[in-house]
């Protein structure tokens, strides 16, 4: 699978403290699988948008701060089939682990690799799954 994914970043003031941070994440992504047998007809290709609350676990540096995020989401599919996977369902939770840092003095460019988990957690009889291994995040705080 390839793909990418779009999210903007609310962080409320109220929810950052000493080691522990809380934002809202709200994300467009759009994963294709990349090869498919030509005689299989089959779906390549699935949106999804997302809304989820991230717990940012970090230590403060002077220009380095480490973090890791974790996060459980709600997203919507656009589809309940990619290739052969049945999803089961258009709503699904979009689950998050990453580890990165906020580099600077400014702290304003983030950079993270993780991976996302789509799941309906068998709220139906068919729950396939989706997991993306590993995505590079690149971000950037006004």
């Amino acid at each position: 699978m390839s793909g990418y994914r779009f999210s903007l970043w609310y962080q409320p003031q109220a929810y950052i403290w000493s080691f522990v941070k809380l934002y809202f994440d709200a994300s467009f992504g759009h994963w294709s699988v990349d090869e498919i047998p030509a005689y299989r007809h089959a779906e390549r290709q699935v949106n999804i948008y997302s809304i989820a609350p991230v717990a940012r676990f970090y230590y403060r540096g002077e220009n380095i701060s480490p973090f890791v995020d974790v996060s459980i989401g709600v997203s919507y599919l656009t589809r309940t089939r990619i290739y052969t996977r049945n999803l089961g369902m258009h709503v699904s939770f979009q689950d998050q682990l990453a580890f990165g840092a906020i580099l600077g003095k400014e702290q304003r460019v983030s950079v993270s690799l993780g991976g996302l988990h789509y799941s309906n957690g068998s709220l139906c009889n068919r729950n396939g799954g989706m997991t993306i291994p590993l995505f590079i995040n690149l971000g950037f705080r006004l």
